[in-house]
């Protein structure tokens, strides 16, 4: 099979290919972890298998744009020209056909990683502010971890729909309103429930193990073991004292690639009038190396997740465990090393 991509690019479009894959891998050991610690329902999951998703759909599209660049791009360039004006092309750019579709699959990863922070937000704060009735609210409060982990992954998927509508898509501003309504609000208001929560922090100035411990760990409130922050079972769990900061940098990040994001259809939105249009299709190497480079900030989510939640004392020691050498380390007893079962 003849690449089709420019010689120029080839290195380029390799490097991120590479990265891509790096990406995936860690996606890969992060969905390891969660079954190794039991926790296939939990909010570390469930970003690993978006970001699985995402990671996929992104690595695909790129080997459909290296192998057909020319068909590609000749194609997305007829297609803009006839549908200038198209809402659809600020958000999707000239995706056409199966990087349409490929397009969609992301799209869809990023909006449920927008709620499932919006929820992992709310959660953090239900455990930290400790509503009166805790035994209760708890109860009440995993229904309502379920029904919003159902909802992360529902909602976007009826927004998509919605897209597709000629109504809305005859509209510029309710397309894209629409478009970006989720990730918006489920950002802004998981920045506030964060500030909140660092606020609360800085006000008491306890260690932030001692404020997880209700959360992730289903231990004896009363136990003044949380004091030490070496419980039995936070030792081996999957979070540990640092859960809020790890969380933050996470939100941040997210909150960075949605900033992006605006920034990319507010250029979309320029380039997509037929008076700046250009004549014939672009296939130069330099405009193949921009375009492999945008492929970047979608794709590190999944080594985001890894490298913040995937880093604790206990999923080193997990992936040691699973695909590390069999020889133990000096001091280390792995093979009395039992993974607990954390409810979360």
């Amino acid at each position: 099979m003849v690449v089709q991509l420019p010689d120029g690019a080839l290195a380029a479009a390799v490097g991120v290919q590479v990265y891509s894959f790096i990406c995936l891998i860690c996606s890969c050991l992060m969905i390891l972890l969660v079954y190794k610690h039991r926790e296939r329902d939990s909010y570390v999951a469930l970003f690993s298998y978006c970001t699985f998703l995402g990671t996929t759909g992104s690595i695909a599209q790129q080997l459909h744009t290296i192998v057909l660049w020319n068909d590609v791009k000749t194609e997305q360039f007829y297609h803009v020209r006839n549908h200038v004006g198209s809402p659809e092309l600020a958000i999707a750019g000239p995706s056409y056909g199966l990087d349409l579709i490929l397009f969609y699959i992301q799209f869809y990863s990023y909006n449920v990683e927008a709620i499932l922070t919006l929820s992992w937000a709310f959660s953090l704060a239900f455990s930290i502010f400790k509503p009166s009735g805790l035994n209760l609210h708890q109860r009440v409060g995993r229904k309502i971890s379920i029904f919003a982990k159902v909802v992360a992954f529902l909602l976007p998927a009826v927004l998509i729909s919605l897209l597709q509508v000629p109504a809305v898509r005859a509209s510029t501003a309710a397309f894209i309103t629409l478009a970006d309504f989720n990730l918006a609000a489920s950002l802004t208001l998981g920045s506030i429930t964060l500030i909140t929560i660092l606020v609360k922090y800085i006000q008491t100035r306890r260690r932030l193990h001692r404020w997880t411990v209700r959360y992730p760990l289903s231990t004896d409130l009363n136990d003044n073991s949380g004091e030490s922050g070496q419980d039995s079972d936070s030792v081996h769990s999957i979070y540990d004292g640092w859960l809020v900061v790890r969380f933050t940098i996470a939100l941040l990040f997210i909150e960075a690639f949605q900033i992006l994001a605006i920034l990319s259809e507010i250029a979309q939105v320029n380039n997509n009038k037929e008076e700046v249009l250009p004549e014939k299709p672009d296939l130069s190497a330099g405009h193949a190396v921009v375009d492999f480079v945008e492929y970047i900030p979608g794709v590190s989510t999944g080594l985001l997740v890894f490298l913040v939640f995937g880093t604790t004392q206990a999923c080193k020691r997990t992936l040691y465990v699973s695909i590390g050498p069999k020889i133990r380390p000096s001091g280390e007893k792995f093979h009395h090393f039992t993974i607990p079962r954390v409810e979360f």
